[in-house]
């Protein structure tokens, strides 16, 4: 979970960054990031997850500037904290019914 929300954070700050980016999208992803936590506890079932965001959305949005989030201080600006996908493990998921794992060459 720690490397979804440092990859949403990135996500974010990239979203400041570009200018074809409009406000509104800019506070619904920093509305994201502040609650990430109870966000990735919901699930798409029966529209939890759209259900939850909403109710937030009511509660929250007319509160939220449109600041990008602070670098984080112990991952460099740019910079993944893996370098190279080694190995790839699916399912169960569609047509997996098991567990296959891939290694993952070149």
């Amino acid at each position: 979970m720690a490397f979804a929300r440092q990859d949403f954070d990135r996500f974010v700050r990239w979203i400041y960054q570009s200018e074809a980016i409009s406000s509104d999208v800019r506070r619904l992803a920093s509305l994201c990031l502040a609650d990430f936590d109870s966000l990735a506890r919901t699930s798409r079932n029966c529209s939890q997850r759209s259900v939850y965001l909403a109710q937030l959305m009511r509660q929250q949005f007319a509160q939220i500037i449109e600041e990008a989030p602070a670098a984080e201080a112990n991952v460099a600006e740019g910079q993944w904290p893996w370098s190279r996908l080694q190995s790839l493990t699916l399912g169960p998921f569609r047509g997996f019914r098991t567990p296959e794992s891939f290694e993952i060459e070149k």
